[in-house]
């Protein structure tokens, strides 16, 4: 009586869990998988009910559509987890073993092999279960939920390997409707019932982890510049002195702040100075490498770390930065509304401009240290003026009581178009793997 209690229950458990994923899919449709996952769900409560309370009445064409049945529900369960992880599975073949295994069902309800029927449909479960956890196994995520989610469809994968020979030898000659009114039967049901309420939690946990690792990493973007913010781009920066360090290359720091940014607010409002900010962080952000990274560390600062660039091609990046700031009055990110009250405004922007410290790391120069002196370097480039770039004091500079050079003054260009600028300003491009997440 509570096998069957139990049994009846997961049909309604597993509807209801497959309508709580679609909610979580509904609110960022991006993650099919989480959809997969709900389409198990709903596949698992029919043929689980089907399994219950109609088996022994099934014909070759409903057993056939049985097998099938539960054959895509874990194929669905199968591509979720390798879409989750990025990994791809054979859907074809999975698709063709599936259907091949629902007509050899239909031939042995034909004939009254229930032996056959049973090795089919379970072998075919065993090898849909195995390969979603080869998926995960290889995706080498390795959180507490996934472990859980790959140890139960390691078991998964197991249990339909073993069950049917063990239910051959004790079953003997039954029928199917004699075996289906067995207490093996009632066994095997309640074991599959809590395999897959098991499964439901592991793929629960997962999706939940998930969730809650992009609200992190989202909270980590400045939500107005679209850089990372000051604790998220510090970590992304020290990883990439340790591995210059490592391989012996530059890297140089870039500080930038946007000058009398407190006038453009009181000026023009702050919606406008937000408006600055955002083309100023696209600005840069157009200006760098892949292999570089920006960051936003302050209100109108700005923090850029240079991989394999030393200090003076580093200051002709900050250069080429400065001198086209101008262009942030036409850009598409400022020029939302032109409407006649806006254009004063907005031609106004071509005054925009920001001031500049670089410095190139020393060896052995932890990341703090780094930032301050292109910090006093940036501060030096305020009190020359602003709107200039001011390389940081060498250990020679020091040595003979120097405090640093300044590239450039007031509408000076570093000379030579772009392109040229690109090709003698960096070093060869090594790309940097960004270790620290965003």
């Amino acid at each position: 009586m509570q096998e069957q209690i139990l049994v009846s229950i997961i049909p309604v458990m597993t509807v209801l869990l497959g309508a709580g994923f679609v909610g979580l899919w509904w609110k960022d449709r991006s993650q099919l998988h989480v959809l997969a996952f709900s389409l198990w769900f709903a596949s698992v409560s029919l043929w689980t009910a089907i399994q219950s309370w109609f088996l022994s009445e099934l014909g070759p064409a409903e057993m056939l559509a049985f097998t099938v049945l539960s054959g895509f529900s874990l194929i669905a369960l199968a591509w979720g987890v390798a879409r989750r992880d990025g990994k791809s599975i054979p859907l074809v073949a999975m698709v063709a073993v599936t259907t091949g295994t629902g007509l050899i069902a239909w031939h042995a309800t034909v004939i009254g092999n229930s032996a056959v029927l049973l090795m089919a449909q379970n072998f075919n479960a065993a090898l849909l279960c195995a390969l979603a956890a080869y998926s995960k196994w290889e995706s080498g995520n390795r959180t507490l939920a996934d472990r859980c989610l790959l140890a139960i469809l390691t078991l998964l994968a197991a249990y339909g390997m073993f069950r049917p020979s063990v239910t051959v030898l004790m079953r003997s000659q039954m029928s199917l409707a004699e075996y289906t009114a067995s207490p093996l039967f009632s066994f095997n049901q309640v074991v599959t019932a809590l395999l897959t309420l098991v499964t439901a939690a592991s793929l629960l946990a997962c999706v939940l982890t998930d969730r809650l690792a992009k609200e992190r990493e989202a909270a980590k973007i400045d939500s107005l510049s679209g850089l990372p913010q000051r604790g998220a781009f510090e970590p992304l920066a020290q990883d990439m002195l340790a591995r210059g360090a490592a391989e012996r290359r530059a890297v140089s720091l870039i500080v930038a702040n946007l000058d009398h940014f407190k006038a453009i607010n009181d000026t023009l409002g702050h919606a406008m100075g937000d408006r600055v900010i955002a083309g100023f962080a696209q600005h840069i952000a157009e200006k760098i490498r892949f292999s570089d990274i920006a960051g936003r560390i302050g209100g109108e600062e700005f923090c850029i770390a240079v991989w394999n660039c030393k200090a003076a091609p580093a200051a002709r990046l900050a250069e080429r930065i400065r001198t086209t700031i101008g262009d942030l009055g036409r850009s598409t990110t400022l020029d939302r509304r032109r409407n006649d009250e806006e254009m004063d405004d907005l031609d106004g922007m071509s005054r925009i401009s920001a001031s500049f410290g670089v410095a190139e790391a020393r060896p052995g120069e932890i990341y703090a240290a780094l930032f301050k002196r292109a910090d006093e370097a940036l501060y030096r480039s305020k009190n020359e003026g602003r709107n200039r770039v001011t390389i940081a004091s060498t250990r020679r500079d020091e040595a003979h009581g120097g405090s640093g050079s300044i590239v450039s003054d007031r509408g000076d260009d570093a000379g030579g178009n772009e392109r040229d600028r690109e090709r003698r300003g960096v070093g060869e491009i090594v790309p940097f793997s960004r270790t620290a997440s965003l």
